[in-house]
């Protein structure tokens, strides 16, 4: 019988190509070694009309459109394209690869150290009810704040979540930065589970908070 696993949580940087000079340029000098991005607006003069593709100097061939400016990624696995809007993203272990725009929305959301968008917030509270006066608990309703999406496909918004673990630091009411909880969010796509949530007062992106009292 199969065994179910779940993704470890990682990190990973990651740049949009838009089809510009600026964000091909800006790619090229990022990735090490440079030789393994190759714009096709700078390999012109290797394609090859009567077999459709670019033929370099060693006999190797790269099907890729003509029309379109693209980027050839030489990955682990080969060669792969990265049309204009894709993503291109550095693995844990160095190594590059490109990533459909859709795809990355629906795997990354930005990390915690970068905030590059306001945070939608949610209606003003009664600050008497802010407060931590209430207890963590599995099963409890609270609001998971989400990062939204680089590309802007999804926004930073509160999301419904159930506490699905509390860890044994919380609950603390003395110090709510150490109430972390495990939940199973609950997005328009689908649920995923995040665990070691911290709890914020006030609503931050990566954070849970108690629904507000409307």
């Amino acid at each position: 019988m199969a065994t179910k696993f779940r993704k470890k949580p990682i990190v990973i940087e990651a740049i949009q190509f838009d089809g510009s000079d600026e964000a091909s340029e800006a790619i090229r000098q990022w990735v090490e070694p440079a030789a393994a991005i190759v714009d096709t607006d700078h390999i012109e003069h290797l394609w090859d009309f009567d077999a459709g593709c670019y033929i370099f100097s060693t006999g190797k061939m790269i099907h890729a459109p003509f029309t379109v400016r693209h980027l050839i990624v030489l990955t682990l696995e080969g060669e792969m394209l990265a049309a204009p809007g894709w993503w291109i993203i550095k693995g844990v272990q160095g190594e590059f690869y490109p990533c459909d725009p859709d795809i990355f929305a629906k795997t990354y959301e930005v990390a915690s150290a970068v905030r590059p968008r306001t945070f939608r917030q949610p209606p003003a509270l009664d600050p008497l009810r802010t407060t931590m006066t209430q207890t963590p608990s599995i099963g409890r309703i609270v609001h998971y704040h989400s990062y939204g999406t680089p590309g802007g496909e999804f926004l930073p918004e509160p999301r419904a979540a159930v506490i699905t673990c509390v860890y044994p630091d919380a609950p603390d009411l003395a110090d709510p930065s150490k109430l972390h909880v495990g939940l199973a969010v609950l997005n328009p796509t689908g649920m995923f589970f995040n665990q070691l949530v911290p709890f914020a007062e006030t609503p931050a992106p990566g954070h849970w908070s108690w629904p507000p009292r409307v």
